[in-house]
Protein backbone atom coordinates (compact mmCIF):
# COMPACT_ATOMS: atom_id res chain seq x y z
CA UNK A 1 0.00 0.00 0.00
CA UNK A 2 0.66 3.43 -0.83
CA UNK A 3 0.12 6.78 0.43
CA UNK A 4 0.63 10.35 -1.32
CA UNK A 5 2.29 13.13 1.14
CA UNK A 6 1.72 16.54 -0.08
CA UNK A 7 1.74 19.61 1.86
CA UNK A 8 1.92 24.02 0.97
CA UNK A 9 -0.24 23.64 -2.08
CA UNK A 10 -1.16 27.46 -1.88
CA UNK A 11 -4.20 27.33 -4.52
CA UNK A 12 -1.47 26.27 -7.21
CA UNK A 13 -3.93 24.60 -9.51
CA UNK A 14 -1.27 23.22 -12.21
CA UNK A 15 1.52 22.39 -9.92
CA UNK A 16 -1.20 20.32 -8.18
CA UNK A 17 -2.49 18.67 -11.26
CA UNK A 18 0.82 17.98 -12.09
CA UNK A 19 1.14 16.08 -9.04
CA UNK A 20 -1.81 14.38 -9.36
CA UNK A 21 -0.83 13.02 -12.50
CA UNK A 22 1.44 11.32 -11.08
CA UNK A 23 -0.34 10.04 -8.13
CA UNK A 24 -2.74 8.36 -10.72
CA UNK A 25 0.26 6.73 -12.74
CA UNK A 26 1.23 5.17 -9.56
CA UNK A 27 -2.10 4.52 -8.52
CA UNK A 28 -2.50 5.83 -5.52
CA UNK A 29 -5.67 6.74 -4.24
CA UNK A 30 -5.05 7.78 -0.36
CA UNK A 31 -3.27 11.34 0.56
CA UNK A 32 -2.14 13.48 3.49
CA UNK A 33 -2.28 17.19 3.14
CA UNK A 34 0.20 18.67 5.62
CA UNK A 35 -1.67 22.15 5.81
CA UNK A 36 -1.85 25.17 3.54
CA UNK A 37 -4.30 24.20 0.82
CA UNK A 38 -4.70 28.76 0.41
CA UNK A 39 -3.09 31.66 -0.25
CA UNK A 40 -0.12 33.05 -2.14
CA UNK A 41 -1.82 32.21 -4.98
CA UNK A 42 -5.12 32.05 -6.43
CA UNK A 43 -7.22 28.97 -8.20
CA UNK A 44 -8.27 27.69 -4.55
CA UNK A 45 -11.79 26.38 -5.59
CA UNK A 46 -10.11 24.57 -8.59
CA UNK A 47 -7.88 22.60 -5.69
CA UNK A 48 -11.24 21.77 -3.94
CA UNK A 49 -12.71 20.30 -7.20
CA UNK A 50 -9.04 18.30 -8.12
CA UNK A 51 -8.74 16.29 -4.27
CA UNK A 52 -12.30 15.60 -4.24
CA UNK A 53 -11.78 12.11 -6.18
CA UNK A 54 -9.26 11.10 -3.35
CA UNK A 55 -9.56 9.70 0.17
CA UNK A 56 -7.51 12.73 1.93
CA UNK A 57 -6.54 13.13 5.42
CA UNK A 58 -5.84 16.95 6.37
CA UNK A 59 -4.60 19.09 8.58
CA UNK A 60 -4.63 22.66 9.29
CA UNK A 61 -1.78 25.16 8.12
CA UNK A 62 -0.82 28.39 9.67
CA UNK A 63 -2.36 30.09 6.47
CA UNK A 64 -5.39 28.55 7.41
CA UNK A 65 -5.27 30.16 10.57
CA UNK A 66 -4.18 33.54 8.93
CA UNK A 67 -7.98 33.20 6.75
CA UNK A 68 -9.66 32.72 10.09
CA UNK A 69 -8.40 36.20 10.99
CA UNK A 70 -8.71 37.79 8.21
CA UNK A 71 -12.24 36.88 7.82
CA UNK A 72 -13.12 37.70 11.56
CA UNK A 73 -11.14 40.61 12.00
CA UNK A 74 -10.59 41.71 8.32
CA UNK A 75 -6.97 42.38 8.99
CA UNK A 76 -5.80 43.95 5.52
CA UNK A 77 -2.25 43.79 6.26
CA UNK A 78 -2.16 40.18 6.04
CA UNK A 79 -2.89 40.99 2.12
CA UNK A 80 -0.36 43.44 2.27
CA UNK A 81 2.24 41.15 3.22
CA UNK A 82 0.89 37.86 1.73
CA UNK A 83 -1.04 38.98 -1.42
CA UNK A 84 -4.38 38.49 -2.47
CA UNK A 85 -4.69 35.06 -2.32
CA UNK A 86 -7.01 35.29 1.27
CA UNK A 87 -9.04 37.49 -0.47
CA UNK A 88 -9.68 35.56 -3.51
CA UNK A 89 -10.16 32.23 -1.50
CA UNK A 90 -13.07 34.59 0.38
CA UNK A 91 -14.53 35.58 -3.16
CA UNK A 92 -14.62 32.26 -4.42
CA UNK A 93 -15.41 29.46 -1.89
CA UNK A 94 -18.59 29.13 -0.04
CA UNK A 95 -19.19 29.75 3.80
CA UNK A 96 -19.34 25.64 4.40
CA UNK A 97 -15.76 25.34 2.50
CA UNK A 98 -14.21 28.29 4.02
CA UNK A 99 -15.54 27.29 7.69
CA UNK A 100 -14.19 23.90 7.40
CA UNK A 101 -10.74 25.40 6.35
CA UNK A 102 -10.36 27.14 9.53
CA UNK A 103 -11.38 24.33 11.93
CA UNK A 104 -9.07 21.68 10.32
CA UNK A 105 -7.26 20.03 13.14
CA UNK A 106 -3.76 20.68 13.94
CA UNK A 107 -1.91 18.33 14.98
CA UNK A 108 -3.63 14.89 14.09
CA UNK A 109 -2.15 11.03 15.01
CA UNK A 110 -3.65 8.07 13.22
CA UNK A 111 -3.08 4.59 12.40
CA UNK A 112 -2.44 3.27 8.51
CA UNK A 113 -2.35 -0.47 8.75
CA UNK A 114 -0.05 -0.89 11.65
CA UNK A 115 1.84 2.36 11.81
CA UNK A 116 1.17 5.49 13.78
CA UNK A 117 1.52 8.77 11.83
CA UNK A 118 1.47 12.55 13.27
CA UNK A 119 0.41 14.65 10.58
CA UNK A 120 1.25 18.08 10.77
CA UNK A 121 2.30 21.67 9.42
CA UNK A 122 5.02 23.32 10.86
CA UNK A 123 5.68 20.69 13.49
CA UNK A 124 3.54 18.72 15.96
CA UNK A 125 4.15 21.85 18.56
CA UNK A 126 3.81 24.73 16.66
CA UNK A 127 1.99 25.64 13.78
CA UNK A 128 4.74 28.13 12.58
CA UNK A 129 7.35 26.42 13.49
CA UNK A 130 9.65 26.27 10.42
CA UNK A 131 12.01 23.21 10.29
CA UNK A 132 14.65 22.97 7.68
CA UNK A 133 16.99 20.11 6.36
CA UNK A 134 19.61 21.48 8.19
CA UNK A 135 17.89 21.62 11.52
CA UNK A 136 20.38 21.05 14.90
CA UNK A 137 19.87 17.64 16.48
CA UNK A 138 18.18 18.74 19.18
CA UNK A 139 14.96 19.66 17.04
CA UNK A 140 15.11 16.39 15.13
CA UNK A 141 15.36 14.66 18.95
CA UNK A 142 12.25 16.60 19.57
CA UNK A 143 10.56 14.80 16.49
CA UNK A 144 11.72 11.63 17.53
CA UNK A 145 10.43 11.41 20.74
CA UNK A 146 6.48 11.36 20.11
CA UNK A 147 7.20 7.72 19.38
CA UNK A 148 5.17 7.32 16.00
CA UNK A 149 6.32 5.40 12.85
CA UNK A 150 5.81 8.36 10.54
CA UNK A 151 5.85 11.89 11.67
CA UNK A 152 4.76 14.65 8.87
CA UNK A 153 5.82 18.18 8.77
CA UNK A 154 5.46 21.30 5.95
CA UNK A 155 5.34 25.35 6.17
CA UNK A 156 8.88 25.48 4.65
CA UNK A 157 8.90 24.37 1.60
CA UNK A 158 12.00 22.35 1.92
CA UNK A 159 11.63 19.11 1.23
CA UNK A 160 13.75 15.85 3.48
CA UNK A 161 13.72 12.78 5.15
CA UNK A 162 15.08 11.64 8.41
CA UNK A 163 15.44 8.62 9.88
CA UNK A 164 15.94 6.60 13.25
CA UNK A 165 15.56 2.99 14.19
CA UNK A 166 12.47 2.20 12.16
CA UNK A 167 11.03 6.01 12.34
CA UNK A 168 10.98 8.22 10.04
CA UNK A 169 10.07 12.01 9.94
CA UNK A 170 9.57 13.76 6.43
CA UNK A 171 8.82 16.88 4.71
CA UNK A 172 7.76 16.17 1.24
CA UNK A 173 8.31 20.17 0.39
CA UNK A 174 5.79 22.15 -1.41
CA UNK A 175 3.54 21.25 -4.20
CA UNK A 176 2.86 25.24 -4.73
CA UNK A 177 5.94 27.00 -4.01
CA UNK A 178 8.85 25.60 -3.63
CA UNK A 179 11.74 27.42 -2.34
CA UNK A 180 14.85 25.09 -2.36
CA UNK A 181 15.87 26.49 -5.83
CA UNK A 182 15.19 23.61 -7.84
CA UNK A 183 12.11 23.72 -10.17
CA UNK A 184 9.24 21.87 -10.08
CA UNK A 185 5.81 20.79 -7.71
CA UNK A 186 7.22 18.81 -4.46
CA UNK A 187 5.55 15.70 -2.95
CA UNK A 188 6.42 12.25 -1.48
CA UNK A 189 5.58 8.81 -2.00
CA UNK A 190 5.11 6.83 1.67
CA UNK A 191 5.03 2.91 1.00
CA UNK A 192 3.32 1.34 4.20
CA UNK A 193 4.33 -1.99 3.61
CA UNK A 194 7.82 -1.90 3.02
CA UNK A 195 8.00 1.77 5.34
CA UNK A 196 9.93 4.02 3.00
CA UNK A 197 9.81 7.29 1.62
CA UNK A 198 10.29 8.63 -2.16
CA UNK A 199 10.52 12.02 -2.72
CA UNK A 200 9.29 13.48 -5.91
CA UNK A 201 9.40 16.14 -8.08
CA UNK A 202 7.24 17.26 -11.07
CA UNK A 203 7.79 19.62 -13.76
CA UNK A 204 4.75 22.28 -14.90
CA UNK A 205 3.86 25.29 -16.71
CA UNK A 206 4.30 28.06 -13.87
CA UNK A 207 2.82 30.58 -17.15
CA UNK A 208 -0.61 30.71 -15.90
CA UNK A 209 0.28 30.82 -12.41
CA UNK A 210 2.79 33.98 -12.87
CA UNK A 211 -0.20 35.76 -15.45
CA UNK A 212 -1.99 35.54 -12.23
CA UNK A 213 0.23 37.17 -10.47
CA UNK A 214 0.37 40.03 -12.58
CA UNK A 215 -3.24 40.43 -12.25
CA UNK A 216 -3.61 40.27 -8.46
CA UNK A 217 -0.54 41.28 -7.11
CA UNK A 218 2.08 42.89 -9.43
CA UNK A 219 3.59 44.61 -6.88
CA UNK A 220 4.96 41.27 -5.64
CA UNK A 221 7.01 39.88 -8.25
CA UNK A 222 8.32 37.87 -5.44
CA UNK A 223 5.19 35.35 -5.85
CA UNK A 224 6.05 35.24 -9.08
CA UNK A 225 9.52 35.12 -9.70
CA UNK A 226 9.89 32.13 -7.37
CA UNK A 227 8.56 29.49 -8.97
CA UNK A 228 11.02 29.90 -11.97
CA UNK A 229 13.88 30.29 -9.32
CA UNK A 230 16.84 27.59 -9.37
CA UNK A 231 17.42 24.51 -11.79
CA UNK A 232 16.03 21.35 -12.55
CA UNK A 233 16.09 18.34 -11.37
CA UNK A 234 16.91 15.02 -13.01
Amino acid sequence: MKVAVLADIHANAPALTAVLKAVDIAHIKKLYVAGDLIDYYYDVAEIFQLLAPYDVTFVRGNHEDMLKAYRCEKIEGLVSKYGSGLKVACENLTNEQLNWLENLPHPLHFEELDKKVLLSHGSPWCINTYIYPDAEQHIKDKLFEYGEDLIITGHSHYPFVWYKNNQIVINPGSVGQQRDRFLGACWAIWDVTKHSIELKRESYDETEVERQVLHFDPDKPYLKDVLSRGTKTK
